[in-house]
């Protein structure tokens, strides 16, 4: 199969950016079995080498100078799209694809160019605000400007997702996972619990509280030596004085929160990847139901423990804290899930198949 692979960002690994490393994976995953092509867009921050990285993997590349995506007002296509598009037709005409992959719900204005059949893979990260959007929440008046974003995204979605054949979005997207870079350790610290999550997103903050003020102090009665990481994103004043309570430490954004889950006894992850990554690492896993039930393979008391219940949280997590065999036994069959089924070759015969199926019947294909 000839696949185009289309991308908002320049694709190299390793890279610590997850929007580059999915679209580097796909194609050193694919590259063996298919013809690969691909079209990206960079900016003055990717260096020669960074552009370069997939030109021995893919039989066609083109690299454009990234530009605006949309228009704020009138929400059209901007020039980033437009260098994007003239990039994607000289592949159909030069590499002549099968089908067309599109990463990222800004690149839906692409689809069906060509005539090609497409795959718009649509990711949590997508609707994540950016630090700039961030920085204005927290002026007065930004939940105005904030309404305002969720608006235009809401009015982009509806005019242009519906070109695509498929799209792919929340837990309908196949998430990989670096296994080699995600290296299985047991080497977590006594008592401490890393709680991860993008800090700056509303419903983290409050998760977040919620660990440090109700659910830590229980465990703490049972373990006094224990340790509350609050880790990611870019939490605000409110949240970082939680580093003030007993016991809790907030890091904020880490470049890499590898390290930060190997010290780990017990992880509370809050999303999807979240959850594999720490699995990976071999950190045992406390989450919710409502986290749990986006990665579908999860087994209770199998590959994790899932409460909702703050005292049943907290129970669940003095009992990792205090049962070495539970905790081995939770983080070997969580490791081995992730093996199974998120490993990136894995993935990529996942991402084979929806191609395969839009590429036999195009109109109307639902994923």
């Amino acid at each position: 199969m000839r696949i185009l692979l289309v991308s908002p960002v320049t694709p190299y690994l390793p890279s610590h950016d997850g929007a580059r490393a999915v679209v580097a994976h796909l194609a050193q995953s694919l590259a063996p079995a298919h013809s690969v092509g691909l079209v990206s867009a960079t900016t003055p921050a990717d260096t020669p080498e960074q552009r370069r990285w997939a030109a021995g993997l893919c039989a066609w590349t083109r690299v454009v100078s990234a530009g605006r995506w949309r228009h704020p007002l009138s929400l059209q296509p901007g020039e980033g799209l437009a260098r994007l598009r003239a990039a994607v037709l000289d592949a159909v005409r030069e590499f002549t694809p099968d089908v067309l992959h599109l990463e990222g719900g800004v690149l839906a204005p692409l689809a069906r160019a060509g005539g090609l059949a497409t795959v718009l893979a649509v990711r949590d990260s997508d609707s994540l605000p950016s630090w700039s959007d961030r920085r204005r929440a927290r002026r007065p008046w930004g939940w105005l400007d904030g309404r305002l974003d969720e608006w235009q995204q809401a009015a982009w979605e509806h005019a242009w997702f519906e070109r695509a054949d498929v799209v792919l979005s929340g837990d309908a997207v196949p998430v990989g996972i670096d296994l080699h870079r995600h290296e299985f350790r047991r080497a977590g610290q006594s008592g401490r619990i890393v709680f991860s999550a993008d800090l700056a997103r509303p419903a983290n903050i409050a998760a977040a509280e919620r660990y440090a003020t109700s659910i830590f102090p229980r465990v703490r009665a049972e373990w006094p030596r224990a340790e509350l990481v609050l880790a990611g994103g870019d939490p605000p004043g409110a949240l970082r004085a939680l580093g003030n309570l007993p016991g809790v430490r907030v890091t904020g954004a880490m470049p890499d929160l590898r390290p930060t889950l190997w010290s780990a006894a017990v992880a509370v992850p809050t999303s999807r990847v979240g959850i594999l990554e720490a699995m990976a690492l071999g950190t045992p896993v406390v989450v919710s139901s409502r986290t749990a039930a986006s990665v579908g393979d999860i087994v209770a008391h199998r590959h994790a423990l899932i409460t909702d219940d703050d005292a049943e949280t907290a129970k669940a997590l003095v009992a990792v804290l205090g049962d070495p065999e539970l905790a081995e036994r939770l983080a070997r069959a969580a490791r081995a899930m992730v093996e199974e089924r998120h490993d990136w070759p894995v993935v990529a015969r996942r991402y084979e198949a929806i191609w395969r199926r839009v590429q036999a019947a195009p109109a109307g294909l639902s994923a």
